[in-house]
């Protein structure tokens, strides 16, 4: 005899059903989350990750070192730009030296020309001052300046010069006697 069973209503199976299966999908939601954050929020295998990385940092390397060499690029660049402009820059100040040297040459001529040429003028009227009588002398040697009677004197003959520092009286002839004897 064949015991009959009675057939399990599916309201049973679908109760106890359930909460096993709700119970594994739990379990499945909290493994796969904490695998998840145990290795450091990524699915891949450790050893995937660390390749990565060791990817990432060789490929930042590999950037890094292109941009400092385009840095280095560009600074070689500026410093020869540089090194041209310092060389016009040297050579427009060798040119301006040579045209200073050559403007102090003409300078100190012109200034050798003047002070001859007020030599000669000197010598002119010291002539002229010896032609003349005495009282001509004191009266044109009171109109005339120290500095142009200390280079009268200079060129006169001792005679001429006596008379003139006799006809400008005393205190401006010991004046300009001082001047006389410091330039020299």
């Amino acid at each position: 005899m064949t015991e009959h069973r009675p057939k399990p209503r599916t309201s049973e199976w679908g109760g106890m059903l359930l909460p096993i299966l709700g119970s594994f999908v739990s379990f499945a939601i909290v493994f796969t989350i904490t695998f998840y954050f145990a290795n450091g929020r990524s699915f891949k295998p450790r050893h995937l990750r660390e390749q990565a990385n060791a990817d990432s940092t060789e490929t930042q390397k590999v950037d890094s070192l292109a941009i400092m060499r385009a840095q280095l690029d560009s600074l070689q660049r500026l410093v020869d730009s540089t090194a041209v402009v310092l060389q016009q820059l040297q050579v427009e100040v060798t040119r301006r030296q040579e045209e200073l040297k050559n403007l102090a040459d003409k300078l100190a001529n012109a200034k050798s020309e003047v002070q001859q040429e007020k030599l000669r003028r000197a010598r002119k009227i010291a002539t002229i001052l010896a032609a003349l009588p005495d009282t001509a002398v004191a009266a044109m040697a009171a109109r005339l300046p120290d500095d142009l009677l200390v280079a009268v004197l200079q060129k006169s003959r001792e005679k001429d010069a006596a008379k003139l520092l006799a006809a400008i009286g005393p205190s401006r002839a010991a004046g300009l006697t001082r001047k006389l004897v410091n330039l020299n």
